[in-house]
């Protein structure tokens, strides 16, 4: 699968009748993304049709050497704090497909996906 990027848009989306009557906040869906740069980044589109990073700036502290030799698996962070949190305003121009999988029933599924339009940062269609 690779890696990739989430997404969330608080612009309203172009839902068809069907999923559009679906139990789903679609502001709170956190999508996939491969089209920016699939590094485990989050994303969103504002009300405003901004596209922004959230970014999260943490300090680790990681286990000992001989910490590690006492522990199964490929343990190396101890804690973690969040140092600083902010969005930043990112000026993409080009097109970024957005999608998710949800489980609707065990027979059921459905696949959503999009393209959203950006003109230097600004969401011009999805």
């Amino acid at each position: 699968m690779g890696m990739f990027d989430n997404i969330k848009c608080e612009k309203k989306l172009p839902l068809n009748a069907e999923i559009k009557n679906l139990d789903i906040k679609w502001n709170e869906v956190s999508f996939q993304t491969k089209d920016l740069d699939n590094c485990l980044s989050d994303y969103r589109i504002t009300k405003r049709g901004e596209l922004v990073e959230d970014i999260v700036e943490k300090e680790y502290t990681y286990y000992t050497e001989e910490e590690r030799k006492k522990l199964k698996g490929w343990h190396f962070i101890k804690d973690q704090k969040i140092i600083k949190e902010y969005s930043k305003k990112v000026e993409y121009h080009g097109s970024i497909r957005f999608y998710e999988l949800f489980d609707l029933s065990d027979e059921e599924d459905i696949w959503v996906e999009f393209d959203a339009h950006f003109v230097y940062g600004k969401l011009d269609k999805i």
